[in-house]
């Protein structure tokens, strides 16, 4: 989407994101916007639509840790430096416990090495931070002995 401006991309799963207006999904507006640019640009074939190669992956998670938590937020910055050509889209699914994780790139291959990639990576953090928060919030353990 940023490479070419688009201003619609879309997901295997069926989310539709519309850049200017909502980064969420939502199909009744989404079809909208189609029809739009589809009139405006005497375009009713949708001939001029691109398809970019992309891969989509799910990652399990215990807790939905907040993307904006630094350590998080810093996985993606490096993503997105280490990889300045493909467009990431990183999501928790609102229904499942899953970490969804969408990226674009010039080649299938890239694609799907990229999300592979970023998926380990945030999967990793994610784990870490569980594991982390779980041990900071454990009741403290009593040692010693009762006295009569």
């Amino acid at each position: 989407m940023k490479k070419h401006n688009a201003q619609l991309g879309s997901e295997p799963s069926g989310h539709i994101v519309i850049r200017k207006h909502i980064m969420a999904s939502d199909g009744i507006f989404a079809a909208l916007c189609v029809m739009q640019a589809a009139l405006t640009r005497n375009n009713l074939a949708l001939a001029t639509f691109t398809h970019n190669p992309h891969a989509l992956q799910n990652v399990v998670v215990t807790e939905k840790i907040p993307l904006t938590h630094p350590a998080l937020a810093g996985a993606l910055a490096t993503f997105t430096q280490t990889f300045p050509g493909a467009f990431q889209i990183v999501r928790y699914s609102g229904t499942e416990r899953l970490l969804r994780v969408y990226v674009e790139a010039a080649t299938q291959a890239q694609a799907t090495s990229c999300a592979a990639h970023l998926a380990t990576q945030l999967s990793t953090t994610i784990q870490m931070l569980t594991s982390l928060e779980r041990e900071t919030s454990a009741p403290p353990t009593i040692h010693g002995q009762r006295t009569a």
